[in-house]
């Protein structure tokens, strides 16, 4: 069977590795492909080899590298937007399976008018569940975050946990430079309800009592960022004089950017924290983030607000697969993936994790034993290849399902 991935890669990473590598853009199709595949960010060498085994051929495609796709169509003598670039690539590989990693509803259903039938459509979340219609048109929807997975069942969709994996081939590319850090964090830290509240307030807590390095697209904010927040803050505060009237408030809720406004949880927050502001470096991405991990000591891992009771974020692998050792913040499925205090590290709480982090810097043998214990452990169970198994015996369960489901029309 084919399965084509279309993707959306994070436009940080994108402008991160089109930056960092001038003439990237006028390279061949094939040329930019193949640095992609070395910066370790694509799926499709991780992906492709591993399902090879199962009868599988795969095809990735990152819509919003549009250098990359630009390139492919001008090879073809056209050129088009990114969507009907998209379409022409999956025509080109006639796909039995659409993967669609881009949560955009109406991009997909301008994909599925304009190509032919395909067997199984599957999308893929994480823990932060967006409002969305694009459930309606897809067949499977893959996440590593069992509570996704309990919403999303109960509202009537076809959902199965897959969790992240890590690829051995992407320690042949880092280099040995040492551990110059003794403990880092790197991710996003967005300030909203069920995205980054909590880890926010461990990375202070940290910051305040250790050497702490934060990569994070949050050093980069700036005052485009500060303009949304005071327009943010001047219509909550208005719309909290306004609402102090009866009549007033009827006619706000006929106001949609006021009626949204009402509904929010509580007062803008800021873009920034501005006490973990002279820690935050530059966001790495791609093989860079990779070499960072394994020039750490420690790696912090904390989860969404969204992930409350199970570990399944990516970061669970790709901290212990370069070789540094995990310290992540405790969950009940824990036990399943890593033994703790063996293989990874856990805490309970900012004064936990401290405490924890402090100890495995004044001890550095067993932090390494922990650390080595944990990197083998992630190539032996956790690997691209152990998922494929998994993800194959979804893929074939969910035809069997949507036969069932249809009569047997696909």
């Amino acid at each position: 069977m084919k399965i084509f991935m279309v993707t959306f890669a994070y436009p940080e990473y994108i402008s991160y590795l089109y930056d960092k590598n001038p003439g990237l853009a006028e390279k061949s199709f094939a040329g930019q492909k193949e640095f992609f595949r070395l910066d370790s960010y694509g799926k499709e060498e991780f992906w492709g080899g591993a399902l090879a085994k199962y009868g599988y051929e795969f095809r990735e495609a990152n819509m919003n590298a549009e250098p990359m796709q630009r390139a492919w169509a001008a090879e073809r003598g056209f050129s088009a937007d990114p969507i009907q670039i998209v379409i022409r690539q999956i025509k080109e590989f006639a796909p039995d399976i659409l993967w669609y990693n881009y949560h955009d509803e109406p991009s997909l259903r301008k994909i599925l008018a304009e190509i032919p039938p395909v067997r199984l459509i599957i999308s893929s979340v994480g823990s932060a569940l967006q409002k969305t219609d694009l459930w309606k048109h897809i067949d499977l929807v893959l996440s590593c975050a069992p509570e996704t997975i309990e919403k999303l069942s109960a509202q009537g969709v076809y959902a199965r946990q897959l969790h992240h994996a890590f690829d051995g081939r992407i320690n042949e590319r880092l280099k040995e430079m040492g551990k110059p850090y003794d403990i880092s964090f790197s991710g996003k830290i967005i300030r909203n309800v069920e995205f980054h509240l909590i880890r926010e307030q461990i990375l202070e807590y940290l910051a305040n009592e250790m050497e702490l390095v934060i990569f994070s697209p949050s050093a980069h904010i700036g005052l485009k960022e500060f303009f949304k927040y005071s327009a943010k803050m001047f219509l909550y505060g208005t719309s909290r004089v306004l609402m102090k009237t009866g009549p007033t408030r009827k006619l706000m809720d006929k106001i949609k950017i006021y009626n949204k406004v009402t509904k929010w949880d509580g007062k803008p927050l800021p873009p920034i924290n501005k006490k973990l502001k002279p820690f935050l470096k530059p966001p790495v991405f791609g093989l860079d983030m990779y070499q960072t991990v394994k020039n750490s000591k420690i790696a912090l891992n904390i989860h969404a607000d969204s992930s409350p009771q199970y570990a399944s974020n990516v970061r669970m692998f790709e901290i212990p697969g370069p070789g540094a050792c995990l310290l992540t913040d405790w969950k009940q499925n824990i036990g399943e993936l890593f033994v703790p205090d063996k293989e990874v590290v856990t805490y309970q709480s900012p004064e936990e994790c401290l405490e924890k982090a402090k100890w495995l810097i004044s001890h550095p043998a067993e932090m390494e034993a922990i650390a080595r214990a944990g990197q083998a452990r992630t190539l032996k169970d956790h690997s691209y290849t152990v998922r494929a198994k998994r993800l194959d015996e979804i893929i074939r369960t969910a035809l069997k399902s949507k036969s069932h489901r249809t009569g047997g029309n696909k």
